[in-house]
């Protein structure tokens, strides 16, 4: 008999993208591990705030650490905007701790000269494209990334007519 918490972990998704209007375009990472398919940036919070996280699983997943050493203003926290989805029931070697991920979501604005300086961790993903949201909505496997990323375009949108987002 396996016993399961009730609960669900609290997470991180970041939505780095660099450019404006029509030219915007935004950070995919292709997942080897647990699942295949192109995915977000996105960790667990494992008892640490979700702007340390958001944080450290740049750093580790894409390694765009000069962006947050000295800009925190490149981090917009979107109020009211979660992911959130169950684990599947059956996973191979996994013995699950929750019952699934509950992810706030953050964008990231990366500057366009830095698009080539993403180094992926290969231990979770094998590769790394920045892509329109057309294109990145076609290439999501999960509906819940694609909905995020059309509510984070909007919000990006948004915040650009109102200049709240950072001039880098």
């Amino acid at each position: 008999m396996s016993f399961v918490r009730k609960e669900y972990d609290k997470g991180v998704v970041v939505i780095a993208y660099t450019g404006r209007d029509v030219d915007r375009q935004y950070l995919l990472l292709r997942r080897i591990h647990p699942w295949r398919g192109w995915g977000l940036l996105k960790g667990g919070c494992e008892g640490n705030s979700e702007r340390f996280t958001v944080k450290k699983e740049v750093k580790e997943e894409a390694q765009l650490k000069e962006y947050l050493d000295y800009r925190e203003d490149c981090i917009q926290r979107i109020q009211n905007l979660r992911v959130k989805y169950k684990r599947p029931r059956r996973q191979k070697n996994i013995i699950p701790k929750s019952i699934g991920q509950d992810l706030q979501v953050f964008v990231l604005k990366v500057r366009n000269e830095s698009k080539d300086r993403v180094h992926v961790d290969y231990e979770e993903n094998d590769d790394y494209c920045w892509v329109g949201l057309e294109r990145a909505k076609e290439m999501l496997r999960h509906k819940n990334y694609k909905i995020a990323l059309e509510k984070a375009d909007e919000f990006i949108r948004e915040m650009e007519r109102n200049r709240f987002l950072p001039k880098l």
